[in-house]
């Protein structure tokens, strides 16, 4: 077992102003890093000075043959070439933050690489399994989704989000009321709102204006007011200068999850592996295959309840209650009903791909509404106008609605939304198909009438009959 690494607790050195998410990452590789050399970061940094130190021709350096055994050991363990291109990354940062000269390490050969397999257009979700999807999480959570399948936000940009200034503040044109619980309840009644909000990109930090559609307007405003309401001793769950979508993000990710495996959604570039089960029930199978791993027996899955792993290592030891039976297990890939996909929904119905019939945006309208930058040149000189960024969203805004249609115009250089009645619409199509179901009856009685003359009469005396009605018509 190595020592514990002091150089990487010092995040303050190592990994400054850094998320969560990341500094997790950089201890998983730098964890990954040690256990393969068996030694702490802190001897292997030190070894790395030394010999910068003692200025040792390039080709005789120990640092390039351990990150080049290192990136070996990772491909042979079969690990996506994409995660084991962000391992040594993190491990060569965390070098570099320590003064160390990293020397040329040649790039992956990636013809032979384990890639993951590609997201085709198959694999993206559709309206219908969003909305059944979504109804099994909380009416908050709900709010969320929908700001990222109608606005395109990303999970942090969503936890960003504060209730005052984002939210109630920001449609105050439309509510025009200072009391907050007020402009909450118009807010829930309204189904006409455009929530249109100038926010930073999470990735870039760059600004952009982000727009969301009546639907989210209504349900984030509804969620809101269910979390105000006063609890047993006049306490509340939540105040209005908290974050608009609180749910801690890997929870999130997580209820979502087990959504997407409890609906059977599927996964997105998972790998299946058939193998047989001996007499013992026994298989043995790598870490790096138990990610996300689901057995099967003819095509029946087995719950997790029905077999027992034991941690032997480097790999897991699973006992099935099966024997002599040959089984099949999925291994890696994402979950469908996850956060990212949703914004990729959103950027795919915005561009009008899921529906040939789908008015669409050009590519860079897409990356506009979504916030991610053009050169710097561009955004030096060219400024996204909000209005002329409605109408854009306007044009579009049914592919993206999950449940109401909505009909746009623009009054006193502003966009005006309603609402398409469906039940007006459906009425009146029951009635046009009633008349032609009408005028359908009528041609098949004079069709009968027309077959009766031509077997009575005979077909040249009818077709003289027909010839002088229309003469007299």
């Amino acid at each position: 077992m190595t020592k514990k690494s002091n150089v990487c607790n010092n995040w303050q050195r190592v990994i400054a102003d850094l998320s969560y998410n990341s500094v997790r990452n950089y201890k998983q590789a730098v964890k990954l890093y040690e256990e393969f050399h068996g030694q702490s970061m802190d001897s292997l940094i030190s070894e790395a000075l030394d010999e910068q130190s003692e200025r040792v021709p390039e080709h005789e350096l120990k640092i390039y043959d351990r990150i080049i055994d290192f990136r070996t050991s990772l491909i042979n363990e079969g690990r996506k070439v994409t995660g084991v291109r962000g391992y040594l990354q993190r491990v060569k940062s965390v070098y570099r933050k320590n003064r160390v000269n990293i020397p040329y390490i040649p790039p992956i050969n990636e013809i032979n690489a384990n890639r993951s397999q590609p997201i085709r257009f198959e694999d993206y979700l559709t309206k219908d399994e969003i909305k059944k999807g979504i109804v099994h999480l909380s009416l908050i959570q709900q709010a969320r989704v929908m700001a990222m399948v109608t606005g395109g936000l990303s999970n942090d940009e969503c936890k960003n989000l504060m209730t005052k200034e984002h939210f109630i503040d920001a449609l105050y044109n439309y509510h025009q009321c200072d009391d907050d619980k007020e402009a909450l309840e118009w807010l829930a009644e309204s189904d006409n709102v455009l929530w249109i909000i100038c926010i930073k990109r999470g990735k870039t930090g760059k600004p952009f204006y982000a727009i969301m559609n009546p639907e989210c307007v209504q349900m984030t405003a509804m969620a809101k007011l269910e979390e105000i309401k006063p609890l047993r001793h006049g306490k509340k769950k939540r105040t209005l200068n908290e974050r608009l979508y609180p749910t801690e993000k890997n929870f999130f990710g997580d209820c979502c999850r087990r959504i997407n495996d409890g609906l059977g959604f599927g996964y997105v570039g998972a790998e299946e592996v058939t193998t047989h089960l001996g007499d013992d029930g026994v298989l043995t199978i790598s870490k790096l295959h138990y990610s996300n791993f689901r057995p099967s027996i003819d095509g029946q899955s087995i719950p997790r309840e029905e077999f027992e792993v034991e941690d032997m290592g480097k790999e897991y030891k699973i006992q099935f209650q099966h024997h002599n039976v040959e089984i099949k297990y999925q291994h890696g890939g994402k979950s469908r009903f996850r956060p990212h996909m949703f914004r990729k929904f959103h950027a795919t119905s915005v561009r009008g791909n899921y529906h040939i019939a789908d008015n669409g945006l050009s590519p860079v309208d897409v990356d506009e509404l979504q916030g991610r930058g053009m050169t710097s040149v561009q955004e030096t000189y060219i400024k996204a106008n909000p209005k002329k960024q409605k109408m854009l969203y306007c044009q579009i805004i049914n592919n993206i609605s999950l449940w109401h249609k909505y009909n746009w115009k623009v009054i006193d250089d502003d966009i005006v939304l309603e609402v398409v009645d469906d039940e007006f619409e459906n009425k009146k199509l029951k009635k046009e198909n009633e008349k032609l179901k009408e005028k359908l009856e009528v041609s098949q009685d004079i069709k009968e009438d027309i077959k009766y003359l031509i077997e009575d009469k005979g077909i040249d005396e009818v077709a003289d009959i027909v010839a002088e009605l229309l003469k007299a018509t």
